[in-house]
């Protein structure tokens, strides 16, 4: 069922009829000229059709009227050497101020009362804006390296 609206931004799960739009709005927050990597729209809708159907995992959007200014997806897989799951923030989106942070307090809140999560990762590109790292830390996120090597 929806939320309330939230500084004029209607915030609700992803419908069906959402695809395309959804799809659109990640691909452009991707930055995907950053990295040498072909970004395959196929498979991003691959990803959001995963998150229509009822499943584990969680999302929000924030839509003023018809336009999307908002998301956030977060995945849960098993931890491979050790028990439980971890959650990864897949999208986090905001075109609107204050609207990314109602999601991820909705999110990060899931997170926590989700018995199987024992911990959250959100990648972030190495030339993020600094903003974003100290966004970060006042959810909770500490910073920490991550070696990423992209074959030509």
């Amino acid at each position: 069922s929806p939320l309330p609206v939230v500084l004029g931004m209607l915030i609700r799960p992803i419908q069906p009829g959402e695809r395309d739009a959804v799809a659109d709005f990640a691909i452009e927050g991707m930055r995907s000229e950053t990295v040498p990597m072909v970004v395959s729209r196929e498979k991003v809708v691959a990803v959001i059709e995963h998150f229509v159907r009822p499943n584990r995992d969680f999302n929000l959007l924030a839509w003023d009227g018809d336009t999307l200014v908002a998301g956030i997806a977060v995945a849960v897989s098993e931890m491979l050497w050790f028990e439980r799951c971890e959650a990864h923030i897949v999208m986090f989106r905001s075109l609107k101020p204050g609207v990314g942070r109602t999601l991820m307090r909705h999110a990060l809140a899931w997170c926590k009362a989700d018995m199987r999560i024992q911990r959250v990762l959100w990648s972030l590109e190495a030339d993020a804006d600094s903003r974003t790292t100290r966004y970060a830390s006042r959810f909770g996120f500490n910073t920490q390296t991550l070696c990423v090597m992209h074959k030509e």
